[in-house]
Formats: C-alpha cells, sequence, structure tokens
C-alpha cells in the first residue's frame, strides 16, 4: 500500500476524486481503463496514487467500504433483518456506482486475489454489522454466521446488477428467501 493514496492531505488530488474519476470512466466505457492510461489522463502521478493494478483495485474497496460505513446504524428485531437491511444498504449505498462496480466485478471475475479481496471486503462489512446486534450470541455464533452469509451475499451481487427496477424488488425477494435458507443459524 502507498502510504499517499490514503492520506490525501499528502496528494495533489483527494483520494476520493481519483477514485470517483476512476468508477465514472469505468461505468462510461464499460471496461476496466489501463491503469497508466487513467492516471496519465488526469495528470495523477502514478508512484502518490497507484503502483499497480492491484493497489487500485485496493483502493477501490477502500472506498467502497467507507461509502457503506457512513450508513447509519439502526436497531434490528432479528438476525435476518440486520443481514437483510444491512445488503440491501450496501445495494442502496452503491447504486450510483452499480454500472462502474458490475464492469470492475465483471473483468475482475476471472482473477482469484479479486475473489479474497471481495470476500474479505463483504466479509468486513457483515462482520461490522454483527457488532451493531444487540442481542448476545456466543463466540462461536459470532465467528460463524458472517461466513454464512457472505455465499448468499455473493449470490445475490449479480442478481442486484441486472436489477433495473427503481424498487430493487428482484433482489430483495431473493435475498430474502436465501436468508430463509439461513434461518437456522439465526434462531
Amino acid at each position: 500500500m502507498v502510504k499517499s493514496a490514503f492520506h490525501k492531505e499528502e496528494a495533489h488530488y483527494s483520494f476520493e476524486a481519483v477514485i470517483e474519476n476512476y468508477l465514472k470512466i469505468l461505468g462510461d466505457q464499460e471496461k476496466l481503463p489501463h491503469l497508466d492510461a487513467f492516471l496519465k489522463e488526469f495528470s495523477y502521478p502514478r508512484e502518490d496514487y497507484f503502483p499497480h493494478e492491484t493497489s487500485l483495485r485496493d483502493a477501490v474497496f477502500y472506498f467502497l467500504e467507507n461509502k457503506v460505513r457512513q450508513e447509519k446504524n439502526i436497531f434490528f428485531k432479528d438476525m435476518k433483518e440486520l443481514f437483510f437491511e444491512k445488503i440491501m444498504g450496501y445495494f442502496d449505498v452503491l447504486q450510483p456506482y452499480k454500472k462502474a462496480y458490475h464492469v470492475f466485478y465483471r473483468e475482475n471475475s476471472w482473477d482469484p486475489i479479486f475473489w479474497i479481496k471481495l470476500s474479505s471486503h463483504l466479509m468486513l462489512l457483515l462482520e461490522e454489522g454483527l457488532q451493531s446486534f444487540e442481542w448476545e450470541l456466543e463466540p462461536l455464533q459470532r465467528m460463524i454466521i458472517p461466513k454464512a452469509v457472505l455465499p448468499v451475499f455473493l449470490s445475490v451481487l449479480p442478481i442486484w446488477f441486472e436489477d433495473s427496477h427503481m424498487d430493487l424488488g428482484k433482489t430483495m425477494s431473493t435475498l430474502d428467501g436465501r436468508l430463509n435458507h439461513l434461518s437456522i443459524l439465526f434462531s
């Protein structure tokens, strides 16, 4: 990790602006721009931001995590509601970046490292969501439940990409059905 990529006061351009521009280009072109061409087009010094392609991918995940973390926590009556709301909240927050995120997902899906990073990114958000759950859970439950919900999250992601309705009805019904399969863990 290059320290200036995450400390905007050290760089001429803010980290958020660089990633916002990258996501805009990604959504407009519907393919991954070459890192050097992207940085050159905006006169971003490579050494200050991303020494290689994977550091840019890490930065996109970091940017998305921060966007999702800005969402307010509320009280949930049960764990199914918690994960349903957290996952749908993730989709709501990222709706402006949906096209770019879909391209990012599609263009990187061949890379096993991408799946490790995506899984880690989503797992972190699920674990943070579970920390906001106020009911008593056994340590083993706190460890197993996010790992059980992760495949549900990953399986609903492509459905969200294709769901063109404003109410995301198909995404919500699919997520609800798949979380129902985990109800034994939630009780």
